[in-house]
């Protein structure tokens, strides 16, 4: 990818060596302190994690914005019970989800920055009992705006022993 520069410090929360090594390949495309372009994210970099990763297309109309899955990886296929690429956040999330996603992923796109979130799963039909996501943006062509949000989900199959965590932006 382009010239290496480190605008964010490694967040403590990411406390998982997954997030980190995605954290970090995300960063090592930023060229002059803007996050990378979309067309260098390469999937063969991050093999290993493309089943737990999503990435969502940023579609805007007037002020309003949304987030089509254009990937949804196989192992959150398997958690959620579906695969909902080609499905927008609002069409596929319950309520009391889609506006801690949409509100997330908005951040990110309007900021251009990181966004870090541990979540309690309240569902007992879930296998896990919380996850955690770090959403990266990712510039268009141009290399203007912000055109998709890759996203890593970690579920975490241990009771949860931590408060639960929404709306962390990673600051440099």
């Amino acid at each position: 990818m382009g010239q290496h520069h480190t605008p964010y410090p490694v967040p403590e929360e990411l406390d998982d060596v997954r997030l980190r090594r995605f954290f970090d390949y995300w960063q090592s495309g930023f060229v002059s302190c803007l996050p990378p372009l979309r067309r260098d994210f390469d999937p063969l970099q991050v093999r290993d994690l493309m089943g737990l990763i999503n990435i969502a297309k940023v579609v805007c109309s007037g002020d309003r914005m949304r987030f089509e899955f254009t990937l949804w990886g196989t192992e959150i296929s398997k958690l959620y019970g579906g695969d909902f690429t080609g499905r927008y956040v609002d069409e596929i999330m319950l309520p009391t989800d889609e506006g801690s996603v949409q509100d997330a992923f908005e951040f990110v796109a309007r900021n251009s920055v990181p966004h870090f979130w541990r979540v309690r799963v309240p569902r007992p039909n879930r296998e896990f009992a919380s996850y955690k996501r770090l959403a990266l943006p990712y510039r268009n062509s141009s290399g203007v705006e912000i055109s998709h949000i890759i996203a890593l989900m970690i579920p975490d199959y241990r009771p949860p022993s931590h408060p639960e965590k929404r709306l962390h932006t990673v600051r440099p």
